[in-house]
């Protein structure tokens, strides 16, 4: 009598390491990138899960060789450090420092990742998840627009944000779901597959029209060129300049981008006609309250450049140094590690940012390759007016992309 053998979970060739925790880790990934779109509860549960295995398994320390050889571990040891430090002398220790300092938790996901080793198939399902998780909640935001599903959060005019807390952080996940898209399509090889991943694209991009997002829509006015160079079945720069230009138009032609940008341009033109201190952001102004923000991270950092304010020090060093309003960050990432830690800030922002980028670059003919650069590329060229890494979402999204760097070092992988 012959006893049949309880196939694996997942086929060795799926993932490199078979093992439950690796599974698991795979499963509350996968779960986890499909839920980000949706909301901060449900990937939070995941990130909790995540942190659990890894340290509940042991994982944590019998596999503590993968992060501390990842390329990411030094740079952010050094912003884990600064955190830490920066409590010593914030001068809002109880408020904004406790509670950014909190937000360190996030980079437990990249340290949980670090020992999973995906194959190629394994991380292409991984983006699938992504995709799926976006358009699903894009359909909600469609839903809203059309006043089938109530709003759920009020923030604007036209918050057809789906399931999602604000509008901000889910611009970068679209214009990175369309990025990963047009990366299936240029990737495909069946029309219908291309077909599949195109019509995502779109899908995202008319959520993103129907947003109000101005960072959002700088963000795409960036990076849509890489997307539009992709999509293209001959592809060239000439093509992608005029095909460019078109979908700009496409984008203003939606009343809610169109209206979004053309109120931004005349307060800004409104905005420098005024008096040299309310310009150029000494003194406060709500219509154009970034200029503020902005101008008060640079004075910060040139006061204090060696240490900066200190962990969430920064609206309360406004107020000491005489600034009318004291907001908690100044909706500017590399602004905000600027001025909180000074020049250390800046390094382990550069540092990490160009890890990321480098390791995206080289292997940016992968999907997983090419899911970090274009991560890594969002959050920098968005963070130029919004602090995305000290939201939760963006957290998670810059943790994961960490995280997910480690089987990218690899030379030989599964199929």
């Amino acid at each position: 009598m012959s006893i049949r053998r309880r196939r694996p979970l997942y086929p060795t060739s799926f993932l490199e390491r078979d093992t439950l925790h690796d599974r698991l880790i795979y499963a509350l990934l996968l779960g986890g990138l499909f839920v980000m779109p949706l909301g901060t509860g449900p990937f939070t549960i995941a990130e909790g899960a995540l942190a659990a295995v890894w340290i509940f398994s042991g994982a944590c320390w019998t596999r503590r060789r993968d992060f501390l050889r990842a390329a990411w571990f030094l740079p952010v040891l050094l912003v884990l450090v600064l955190k830490g430090v920066g409590l010593l002398y914030t001068p809002d220790f109880r408020g904004m420092g406790l509670e950014y300092a909190e937000k360190a938790h996030y980079w437990l996901i990249a340290f949980a990742l670090s020992g999973l080793r995906p194959s190629r198939r394994a991380g292409k399902v991984l983006l699938y998840a992504f995709l799926a998780g976006l358009f699903v909640n894009a359909c909600v935001g469609f839903l809203q627009a059309f006043g089938v599903v109530p709003i759920f959060v009020d923030i604007g005019d036209h918050a057809y944000i789906g399931l999602y807390g604000g509008h901000n952080t889910l611009a970068v996940l679209l214009i990175l779901g369309m990025l990963t898209a047009s990366f299936f399509v240029r990737e495909s090889a069946g029309a219908r597959r291309k077909g599949v991943f195109g019509f995502l694209a779109a899908v995202f991009f008319l959520h993103l029209v129907i947003m109000e997002s101005r960072g959002g829509y700088l963000t795409f006015a960036v990076l849509s060129p890489l997307v539009v160079y992709n999509v293209l079945p001959k592809r060239s720069i000439r093509w992608t300049a005029v095909v460019y230009t078109f979908v700009v138009g496409l984008m203003l032609a939606s009343p809610i981008a169109r209206h979004r940008v053309t109120a931004t341009v005349e307060k800004f033109q409104e905005h420098f006609s005024q008096e040299p201190d309310v310009a150029w952001g000494k003194t406060y102004s709500k219509e154009v309250d970034r200029i503020y923000m902005w101008r008060w991270a640079v004075d910060l950092f040139l006061e204090h450049p060696v240490l900066g304010v200190g962990t969430g020090g920064y609206g309360k060093a406004i107020r000491s140094a005489g600034g009318e309003v004291g907001p908690a960050h100044p909706h500017s990432n590399l602004l905000h590690m600027a001025a909180s830690y000074g020049i250390p800030g800046i390094a382990a922002f550069v540092w990490l940012f160009w890890t990321l980028l480098k390791t995206g670059w080289l292997h940016r003919r992968e999907a997983l390759g090419f899911f970090t650069l274009s991560s890594a590329l969002v959050l920098l060229i968005g963070g130029m007016t919004e602090t995305h890494i000290l939201d939760a979402g963006g957290a998670f999204l810059l943790t994961v992309t960490a995280g997910l760097q480690a089987p990218l070092s690899m030379k030989e992988r599964n199929p």
